[in-house]
């Protein structure tokens, strides 16, 4: 593997090692901060914990009047949480986030009591399931099997303790990763892997990398965003979106491996977007378009509507939402420099070229 793939790889790995099930990313979310600084090779000068829960990581050009430009990428996972402890060890869940049901019998979760615990859906072996109908199959009629007595599990785990997929980080070939949690935590690698790539240049604008909670379920943190970020000029906000695989439609999905997708779309910015998309020919970065003429799915729609014009960049993935979502890292590697450009280029839009706060 390459060394730029290996050090994404390991840096991946490491984000994903931080649960943050959506709604409780609180218990984990300076960890998550504070590996982000470390990994930046200096370029965030500060952080701080927003109302929300939301982490704000900033470096300050120091150039007086200098443009602020926001990087969003939601820290949150989909994940359960127990909803009941039951005879022999077995608990009861509701999904957080939208999880299929059929992928879950036999699945790896780990359950984050006051100790992790590792556990499995249950799964009816088919020389007993006599031809059953798994057609309307509902997270309500499975069941998580910890191995615990119940009255060794309740000293350990409570209604309301948030499960996530167990599943080690692995490549698949040499340029994809497979792991739980890759939505929308490969763009949180994106980010910080820009950050990296500024980290030695000459930088004239203020950026702003907003790790955002909520987004699986509340919005919270891109609701909130615009007031925690008042003179904030542009956000880019990102977050994965469907690669192409077989039943999946082509004109609906991305192409992994061909870059980032810049979404199109009556809910954000054109100028902005048409600027991005811009900078990758000038500098012959990979990039793809999706075309989404309503909302965009991401926390874009909140963000733009509560004052801050957004563009919306997207890495193609498969197996949203499962224990083994797939992304390239050329894909991640290609957002990272793209990202860099645009911080690179933005002052030329200072000068009133494009006013993006002009409807």
């Amino acid at each position: 593997m390459q060394t730029n793939h290996q050090n994404l790889f390991e840096l991946l790995k490491k984000l994903i090692s931080i649960p943050t099930v959506s709604g409780y990313e609180s218990r984990r979310i300076k960890d998550a901060a504070a590996l982000a600084a470390s990994e930046s090779r200096g370029f965030w000068q500060e952080w701080e914990l927003l109302p929300s829960g939301s982490i704000l990581l900033s470096h300050k050009s120091g150039i007086s009047g200098a443009k602020k430009l926001v990087f969003d990428a939601h820290v949150d996972t989909v994940g359960f949480a127990v909803s009941e402890v039951l005879d022999g060890g077995f608990l009861r869940v509701v999904n957080i986030g939208g999880i299929d049901p059929l992928i879950l019998p036999s699945s790896p979760v780990l359950i984050y009591g006051k100790e992790t615990v590792r556990g499995f859906f249950t799964s009816v072996p088919p020389h007993l399931s006599h031809g059953a109908d798994k057609s309307n199959l509902k997270v309500s009629d499975l069941f998580v099997d910890t191995g615990y007595k119940k009255e060794e599990l309740l000293k350990i785990v409570e209604v309301g303790t948030p499960i996530g997929f167990c599943c080690e980080p692995a490549m698949l070939g040499e340029d994809v990763i497979t792991s739980p949690g890759l939505d929308d935590k490969a763009c949180v690698g994106a980010v910080l892997r820009a950050a990296q790539l500024l980290s030695d240049k000459d930088v004239e604008v203020d950026v702003y990398a907003h790790l955002a909670v909520g987004e699986e379920k509340t919005q919270l943190g891109a609701k909130t965003l615009p007031y925690a970020l008042t003179d904030a000029d542009a956000c880019i906000v990102l977050d994965v979106n469907f690669a192409f695989t077989e039943g999946v439609r082509r004109f609906e999905s991305l192409i992994m491996g061909d870059g980032a997708g810049v979404s199109y779309s009556a809910t954000i910015k054109r100028a902005l977007t048409d600027f991005i998309v811009n900078t990758a020919k000038k500098y012959g970065i990979p990039c793809q378009s999706v075309v989404e003429m309503t909302s965009t799915g991401t926390n874009a729609t909140f963000i733009q509507k509560n004052g801050i014009p957004c563009a919306v960049l997207s890495i193609p993935l498969k197996n949203m939402h499962t224990y083994c979502e797939c992304v390239s890292l050329s894909d991640v590697e290609n957002c990272a420099r793209l990202l860099e450009k645009t911080v690179l280029d933005y002052p030329s839009l200072k000068d009133g070229a494009v006013n993006l706060k002009e409807a």
